[in-house]
């Protein structure tokens, strides 16, 4: 079994006691973590001692351009922490995959940013991968035009490494993997998570089958409490 945390931003000072009191409550069972990373040095405490499949961090491109869209409240830059924090994680054998969203105004300095990190951190391969997709909310042209060049950047690699170099790429797309790398086309038996056994818990009481219909009226499934879980 896999618990994933999300947000908002699940790893927050505020946070801290009830990441603490789930991991203590389910300590055998595998957790995934979708971050901005920001306070990834003061989770380690306590993610350290937990089973983690992965860490997702988010970087939207180099330096300059993610700290002109990822800032803290006071305008201070967040890049610099973010980087230190997944450089420790690495150190202690914790996946770590850094999750980029890229449109057109970002799209080269990405791609820049991926090739730097995977040879800062090419003695890590083992628990280091990158996801490059199109921004969410992107139009169509834009997306797919994105999507493609992503693609094609990797198409040379083993599928092992394109995996490792994009994982959105290089595990969703089945019908480019037999076009353009000749490989056994695959078929998809599910479309969407609420096909498969997931259920999504918001933070007000009510489960979901899918990520896109939570806090959509009539999509919740049951309701939970913190010592019973009602279906119907």
């Amino acid at each position: 079994m896999q618990i994933t945390l999300f947000g908002g931003e699940p790893l927050l000072p505020k946070t801290k006691p009830t990441v603490q009191h789930l991991l203590a409550k389910a300590p055998d069972k595998f957790y995934h973590i979708i971050t901005n990373g920001y306070y990834l040095e003061e989770f380690f405490d306590l993610l350290s001692q937990a089973k983690i499949l992965n860490i997702m961090v988010t970087l939207d491109g180099g330096e300059e351009a993610h700290n002109s869209r990822r800032y803290l409240a006071n305008g201070k830059p967040t890049y610099s922490k973010i980087v230190a924090g997944v450089e420790k994680y690495l150190s202690h054998g914790i996946p770590i995959r850094i999750r980029m969203n890229l449109d057109h105004s970002n799209f080269d300095e990405g791609l820049k940013l991926k090739a730097e990190l995977l040879e800062k951190f090419a003695e890590y391969q083992s628990y280091f991968s990158i996801e490059t997709d199109a921004m969410f909310g992107s139009a169509e042209e834009e997306k797919m035009d994105i999507i493609t060049k992503l693609y094609a950047q990797d198409t040379n690699q083993t599928t092992a490494e394109r995996i490792r170099r994009n994982k959105t790429i290089g595990c969703s797309n089945s019908i480019l993997d037999t076009v353009a790398a000749g490989l056994p086309l695959k078929p998809k038996y599910c479309f969407c998570y609420a096909h498969e056994n997931v259920m999504i818990f918001d933070p007000y009481g009510d489960i979901y089958p899918c990520l896109a219909g939570v806090d959509k009226p009539g999509a919740e499934i049951g309701h939970y409490h913190p010592k019973e879980v009602m279906f119907g």
